[in-house]
């Protein structure tokens, strides 16, 4: 009898990685799923954390792979050009540490679940994320450890936009309030900052009632 495929996640504890659960849960063959999280010291850590937990247990998972990379975003000398406190090259040192842990546990996917909402820019920007650091994963790993048979990254949400992130999500009935998309340290989502306002939008668009924002009584 052939052995499951086994795919880790790349998870925040958002709302795309909720989608990307349950689009692998809900393939026809089983597999083995794992979720992989970095620790990488953005504000709202604690929320995504325990939000990512909370879906863990929703779809019966064992506890998520953790990393801990906290200067990826809490060093206030690090910033981007734009102002964001963000560490240099901060994706590609997110990639490569969950591929290596990919890699340490067996698995034969890794699935980073990024969605830039169609922008042809940001989308070209991660696939060559992705081939690169693809390809520097198999040049520095010894012999027979990576190569073919090691962890292929993939991107299974690049290509979709909001809208279709919700559409996905909904027609597989994730439980949408079990992800976490503030930026801020708080104990309930503030509706107002640029991931939330995203958020918004995209049920908005959707035609779908989210039940984080929903008034009192609707869902």
């Amino acid at each position: 009898m052939a052995s499951r495929r086994h795919i880790a996640i790349l998870h925040s504890g958002g709302l795309r990685s909720l989608v990307a659960t349950a689009r692998v849960l809900n393939q026809p063959e089983p597999v083995r799923l794992t979720l992989i999280h970095v620790h990488d010291g953005r504000a709202a850590g604690p929320q995504r954390v325990e939000h990512l937990r909370q879906q863990a247990d929703y779809y019966t998972l064992a506890q998520p792979q953790e990393i801990e990379l906290p200067h990826l975003y809490e060093d206030p000398t690090h910033h981007q050009p734009d102002g964001r406190p963000e560490a240099p090259l901060a994706t590609p040192q997110l990639l490569l540490a969950a591929l290596a842990t990919a890699t340490e546990i067996g698995a034969d996917e890794l699935h980073w679940p990024a969605a830039v909402n169609g922008k042809m820019d940001a989308t070209a920007k991660a696939q060559e994320q992705q081939l690169l650091i693809q390809q520097l994963a198999e040049a520095e790993a010894p012999a027979g450890v990576l190569g073919p048979a090691g962890p292929k990254l993939v991107t299974p949400l690049l290509s979709y936009t909001d809208l279709q992130v919700i559409e996905l999500g909904t027609g597989l009935g994730v439980p949408w309030e079990l992800a976490w998309s503030c930026v801020l340290d708080q104990e309930t989502q503030c509706g107002g900052c640029p991931a939330c306002q995203r958020r918004r939008a995209a049920f908005r668009a959707a035609g779908v009632i989210d039940p984080v924002f929903a008034p009192a009584g609707v869902r």
